[in-house]
């Protein structure tokens, strides 16, 4: 008879784990998997072909998985209400940009894969709450970035930095240069910081790093740029000046050479006499 109180039990506990099953299911987004591990709620969203993050996962999700989709970008809301968050994996999809406060909620991360997407630069502020709230609880935190598409430049300066002291935050596996073209298939580790200059561009700079042609260069005085003109405008006047008085002088020294030419010619004729003055008169 004893056993009987006993089967109950068993059966009111399977019941019990049946419903917090179904429930939990019945909150999990249709493009997804939820898994409840030892009290580790992962959701598997991966291949899925997504555009966005889904704005329906568990709050309760503590592993997130989101790779091999089309996903574009990462927003300051993508994760909004998932504090729970431990690990996200938004690996292998199309992100061409990550907002600077996109993960300032979630305290407990410990690893982010952001490897082969589409990102060219990356905000020094994406994960400095992530990376502040690791040192204050003593545990790891890891950013895998390996192919994207890097553009090195003035913006990624801090990243080269972080590298080249050997990061306990970034992975510098495959983290490498597309452009500029110089530097295309460099690793950024590698790359000297005052290489990393952003390209000049006229009018307002695109960041604040960006140097600024307009700035950058001193303009000429407009009295320098008419002095070449005045110089060669006297330089000439003074050689058409000599050359008239070269002029002048050589039909002066004509003008003598004919005078005591002819004055020698004309002494040499014979004087008229008095007979042939008469005559004349």
């Amino acid at each position: 008879m004893a056993v009987v109180p006993n089967l109950a039990e068993v059966f009111l506990v399977l019941l019990t784990a049946f419903i917090v099953v179904s429930a939990a299911d019945s909150t999990c987004p249709s493009t997804c998997t939820c898994t409840d591990a030892y009290g580790e709620l992962t959701v598997s969203c991966a291949g899925q072909g997504l555009t966005e993050i889904p704005s329906d996962i568990p709050t309760a999700v503590m592993w997130l998985n989101l790779k091999y989709n089309n996903i574009t970008r990462v927003s300051s809301s993508s994760f909004h209400g998932l504090q729970n968050l431990h690990g996200i994996d938004l690996s292998n999809n199309n992100i061409k940009h990550i907002s600077s406060s996109a993960f300032n909620n979630l305290h407990h991360l410990q690893n982010v894969d952001i490897s082969g997407n589409q990102l060219s630069t990356l905000s020094e502020q994406v994960f400095n709450v992530s990376i502040t709230s690791a040192r204050q609880d003593q545990r790891n935190f890891y950013v895998y970035m390996a192919n994207n598409p890097w553009n090195c430049d003035c913006r990624l300066k801090w990243l080269a930095a972080e590298l080249k002291a050997e990061s306990h935050y970034y992975s510098d596996r495959l983290v490498m240069c597309n452009r500029p073209e110089h530097l295309r298939g460099k690793e950024l580790k590698d790359v000297p910081l005052d290489s990393l200059a952003c390209a000049r561009k006229l009018g307002s700079a695109f960041d604040g790093n960006v140097m600024d042609v307009s700035s950058s260069v001193t303009p000429t005085p407009t009295s320098k740029l008419r002095e070449p003109d005045k110089n060669r405008t006297d330089k000439m006047s003074f050689n058409i000046a000599l050359g008239t008085a070269a002029a002048v002088i050589a039909i002066i020294v004509v003008g003598v050479k004919v005078h005591e030419f002819y004055k020698k010619k004309c002494a040499r004729r014979q004087q008229p006499t008095v007979e042939d003055l008469e005559t004349l008169v």
